[in-house]
């Protein structure tokens, strides 16, 4: 069975990661794992929007091999490299304020995971959380040509794709 549902299961795991247990706190590495898995959300959000965007949602008309396969073909550091590069295309402002909000939430996750010399307080944590919450209701809420381009987007990054881009933008193709 497909879970299609990991980006809410992230956000509700992030939630409990920083929750108060028994009059205890959460712990530092409970903060720096409630940024990940903010991270993670989003990430999720992406990878299930570009699955349905090529394969589609009805699980009947479609590979469930091939729509994981999609989903779980994303890299990080691509992704974030075209979410920055996301603001030179007229994506609406809902695709905008997700593209940086992924940037923001996987240079934070990095250094939780990577940099011990980071100290993440409970404050800074749940602000991720909030902003993950709100950016996945943003992608959700525009239209599947939107989410289509943007997915898109994301997912061709050859040198091929990145020439039409620029193509594009001098006006010698027609944009996305």
């Amino acid at each position: 069975m497909v879970d299609t549902n990991m980006a809410e299961a992230a956000i509700a795991t992030a939630e409990k990661l920083c929750a108060w247990h028994g009059g205890r706190g959460p712990t530092k590495m409970d903060l720096r794992r409630g940024v990940s898995t903010a991270y993670y959300a989003v990430f999720n959000k992406l990878s299930e929007t570009c699955a349905n965007s090529t394969h589609g949602t009805d699980k009947s008309k479609r590979s469930e091999k091939a729509w994981s396969e999609m989903r779980r073909g994303l890299s990080h550091g691509v992704v974030r490299e075209a979410c920055l590069n996301a603001a030179s295309v007229e994506f609406p402002p809902e695709i905008q304020r997700f593209a940086q909000a992924f940037v923001q939430l996987h240079d934070a996750r990095v250094a939780a995971d990577y940099n011990p010399m980071v100290e993440v307080d409970e404050t800074e944590v749940l602000g991720y959380i909030e902003l993950a919450k709100t950016v996945n209701h943003d992608l959700d809420a525009v239209t599947e040509k939107d989410k289509k381009a943007f997915a898109t987007w994301v997912m061709i990054s050859t040198k091929g794709a990145k020439d039409s881009r620029r193509r594009a933008r001098e006006g010698r193709e027609t944009n996305m």
